[in-house]
């Protein structure tokens, strides 16, 4: 039988919110490791708040918005080598940085970090999912679902459970800044809805949604549409 590749864009809030959480590493292997026979995944990790860390401290010598992005793509680099490690000899040997150049290949588990400038991570996953044809991405992050607005500033934000790119690009900044943090970057959601592909967005701390939706196909998040 064929697998079915499946693409995640993993952020680096779940991989290290303070320090490193082991135990969501581990859960997060066996999870995967339940659909082993069934799935191929590529996981593109983000940097989180070691990157947003070494950013701020950065901004402070007026670090330029390349340069930025540059420490933030190191951070990415970083833990994608420590989820590679995770995996052990059940994940490609290498970690890509360049998306236009993966391939399909026999490993159960792909892992990739951030790769120039001016690209996040959430950029890299779309452009994965468009060359292995994957129609889905999942975006594993530490929020619940997307809302109508911040919900740290606008007290009468909604949660929102199925939206269209269109109406998404309309409660999100339109331009990607840095360590910017938001559901999915703005210049990826264009990619996206330019390539029909649609976003599972769910709390990668709660690794019994990801399974729901792998098995059924249930969304237990929000889902963003062409």
């Amino acid at each position: 039988m064929k697998k079915q590749y499946v693409v995640i864009s993993l952020g680096g809030s779940l991989i290290a919110p303070d320090s490193i959480d082991v135990d969501f590493l581990s859960r997060l292997k066996a999870t995967l490791k339940r659909f082993s026979h069934t799935h191929q995944f590529v996981l593109i990790c983000g940097g989180g708040a070691t990157a947003r860390r070494y950013q701020a401290i950065a901004r402070q010598f007026k670090a330029t918005p390349e340069l930025l992005d540059r420490i933030g793509i190191q951070a990415t680099i970083l833990n994608a080598w420590l989820v590679r490690s995770v995996f052990g000899k059940t994940a490609h040997p290498e970690i890509i940085t360049n998306p236009n150049s993966v391939q399909k290949n026999k490993s159960f588990i792909t892992v990739g970090a951030g790769w120039k400038p001016g690209w996040s991570t959430d950029y890299d996953a779309i452009t994965i999912a468009i060359k292995l044809e994957a129609k889905t991405v999942i975006n594993l992050s530490n929020t619940n679902k997307v809302y109508t607005a911040d919900p740290r500033i606008d007290k009468n934000a909604k949660p929102v459970s199925c939206i269209s790119w269109k109406q998404y690009a309309a409660i999100i900044p339109q331009k990607w800044t840095p360590g910017m943090n938001c559901p999915f970057d703005p210049i990826a959601s264009q990619l996206a809805s330019k390539h029909n592909i649609r976003l599972v967005l769910m709390n990668g701390k709660q690794l019994q949604r990801l399974v729901s939706f792998l098995k059924t196909g249930s969304v237990k998040g929000t889902l963003i549409h062409p």
